[in-house]
């Protein structure tokens, strides 16, 4: 199991990271788990939420050779389901980051 772990943010109950994270994925059928902690100082850290992220349906986004495509162009859609927990339609959108990198 790999973990990663972001800088802490402190003194803000609206803490925005815009961290990038970079994984090493050999199989598209692994299972990301995403957890967040707030940081305590003299008890342990609680946890403040957690997501599972399917890591195929990217993988599957980046064999379709979508070099070309707009920036901002909509992938594909999710909708919500008792599967995902979503409450709004959530949608996988083609981006080109300055540095050239592809991103969803």
């Amino acid at each position: 199991m790999v973990k990663l772990k972001t800088r802490v943010i402190n003194d803000t109950c609206n803490p925005e990271w815009n961290d990038e994270l970079t994984l090493s994925i050999t199989d598209s059928n692994v299972l990301i788990n995403l957890a967040v902690y707030n940081s305590d100082t003299f008890t342990a850290d609680d946890k403040m939420g957690e997501a599972e992220i399917y890591i195929r349906p990217y993988v599957e986004c980046l064999r379709m050779g979508l070099e070309n495509l707009p920036t901002g162009t909509v992938i594909t859609r999710v909708q919500p389901s008792r599967m995902n927990c979503l409450s709004d339609e959530s949608f996988c959108v083609w981006t080109v980051a300055e540095s050239g990198k592809t991103c969803f």
